[in-house]
């Protein structure tokens, strides 16, 4: 089985990481079409950062 990664930055304050990961969660096993579609052929890694506004990736 293939893999792919998405990797998700959020800007904010006061940003929870269980309400994020909890929103990532629904995001890919109820409501986003592409990931249920991709998730027969591939398994998706999925991380995410939390940043202050205005921060810069890197």
């Amino acid at each position: 089985m293939s893999e792919g990664w998405t990797e998700i930055n959020l800007w904010g304050e006061g940003l929870k990481p269980k309400d994020v990961e909890q929103a990532i969660q629904l995001s890919e096993e109820k409501y986003c079409s592409v990931s249920l579609m991709l998730e027969k052929a591939a398994h998706i890694h999925s991380e995410y950062r939390i940043l202050k506004p205005g921060e810069l990736v890197a």
